[in-house]
């Protein structure tokens, strides 16, 4: 049975981003262990020693999202499923972006930005948010581009059918996000 405590607490705050951080101050056979780090609206942020996989595992059951729902789904509308997109909400999409080098074969390296807290970018490996946080990645441009066009697929899914009753509560504050599109594409244009 998974103790669903503290990711149900998560539901009550705006989460920007949730990225793997590999916390030495904890010896795990002498090499230390993977943890996630998860960054909130008003600049908190929150620590789990577990593997990202595991925390958003907790997280879409904390949602009543069945991450096998996600998985096939994903599978069927995108070229790929391996990192896809998360939908938590109609308005939060995470997208996947690699956040470190690996350290260890097992090692979780992939972090997730929510697409609503996303202010624009500093450069090509810099992301801000909303807050003013910045996130540094190690994203190509190409996986950037592919991983965004992904996000719009899933939120316009997901936001017609897994979410329609939510539509009727509110008028959704959908994001634009052509602006990172077309900034992504004049980048790789520059570099070309």
């Amino acid at each position: 049975m998974i103790y669903l405590a503290p990711y149900e607490e998560l539901r009550t705050k705006k989460i920007y981003v949730i990225e793997p951080f590999f916390n030495t101050s904890i010896p795990t056979l002498l090499l230390g262990q993977d943890c996630t780090r998860i960054r909130f609206e008003d600049n908190s942020e929150q620590i789990y020693p577990e593997s990202i996989k595991d925390v958003i595992d907790h997280l879409l059951a904390a949602y009543h999202i069945p991450s096998t729902l996600l998985r096939n789904r994903a599978l069927r509308m995108l070229p790929s499923s391996i990192q896809s997109p998360i939908p938590l909400t109609p308005i939060d999409v995470f997208l996947p972006y690699k956040a470190r080098e690996v350290h260890t074969k097992n090692n979780w390296c992939t972090g997730y930005i929510n697409l609503a807290a996303l202010s624009g970018f500093k450069d090509l490996h810099t992301f801000i948010l909303k807050n003013g946080q910045e996130i540094t990645h190690l994203s190509s441009l190409q996986c950037l581009k592919s991983k965004f066009q992904a996000s719009y697929i899933l939120h316009d899914h997901f936001l017609l059918h897994v979410f329609p009753h939510m539509r009727l509560d509110f008028e959704p504050n959908i994001v634009d996000y052509s602006y990172t599109l077309e900034y992504l594409t004049s980048i790789s244009k520059k570099n070309n």
